[in-house]
C-alpha cells in the first residue's frame, strides 16, 4: 500500500491505514482521515447504519456509477443538531432542522410539520425568511407576534422598495388585492 503502514483485506475489500493516520478503504492513497473509494463501475459507494433489528436505516454515499450525486437516504426522517459537545450515546437536545419522512422542512421548527412543505420558527430577534443578494442587500419576509405579515426589502440602512413585476422585472403584470383577476397594475375589490 501507500505511504507505508498497515494493510488489511476483508471480504475482497483493502482497507489501509497510511503512516500520516488517514485511513482508506478500496484506496491506498487516503486523502482525509477516512477515505472511501468506488470501483469504477460500481453504482454506489456507502456507508450503512444498521438498527438494532439488523435492518438497514441509513445510507451515506455517492449515486450513480458516472455521477457524483451525494446520496442520504433513511428510513424515517433527518435531523440536524448543533453542540458544541455531545456524550457518546446521547442526543443532543438543540435541534435546528428537521426533513421528516414525507420531506416537509422544519427550521427550527420540529413538530406539526404536514401542515407545509417548509416551516420556518423565528428565532428571538430575526424575521424567519431572508432572501440576499449580497450581506448588505436583502429582502425579508416574516410572521409579527399579532399574526400579521411582514415584508420589507433592506439595504444595509434604509428599508427599500417592494416591486411586483414579471420574469424579474419591475414592469408588467397586475397586482390583484380581494381578486385573481386584475384588469389594471393594481386593483383593489371590497
Amino acid at each position: 500500500g501507500g505511504g507505508g503502514g498497515g494493510y488489511w483485506a476483508a471480504n475482497g475489500n483493502d482497507i489501509y491505514n497510511t503512516n500520516s493516520a488517514n485511513v482508506g478503504i478500496g484506496t491506498d492513497s487516503p486523502d482525509a482521515k477516512l477515505s472511501i473509494a468506488r470501483a469504477s463501475n460500481a453504482i454506489n459507494t456507502e456507508i450503512s447504519f444498521i438498527d438494532g433489528g439488523g435492518t438497514r436505516a441509513a445510507v451515506i454515499g455517492m449515486e450513480g456509477a458516472t455521477t457524483n450525486d451525494m446520496l442520504l437516504s433513511t428510513l424515517g426522517g433527518i435531523r440536524f443538531y448543533t453542540a458544541s459537545d455531545v456524550a457518546i450515546g446521547s442526543v443532543p437536545s438543540n435541534e435546528r432542522m428537521r426533513i421528516d419522512s414525507n420531506g416537509n422542512v422544519g427550521i427550527n421548527k420540529t413538530t406539526s410539520l404536514g401542515s407545509h412543505g417548509l416551516s420556518i420558527l423565528k428565532d428571538a430577534s430575526n424575521q424567519q425568511l431572508g432572501c440576499y443578494y449580497n450581506e448588505t442587500n436583502f429582502a425579508a419576509f416574516g410572521a409579527r407576534s399579532s399574526g400579521d405579515v411582514q415584508i420589507y426589502g433592506w439595504n444595509g440602512s434604509s428599508y427599500r422598495n417592494i416591486l411586483l413585476g414579471i420574469d424579474g422585472t419591475a414592469v408588467g403584470g397586475s397586482v390583484g388585492i380581494g381578486t385573481t383577476t386584475p384588469g389594471e397594475k393594481l386593483e383593489v375589490k371590497g
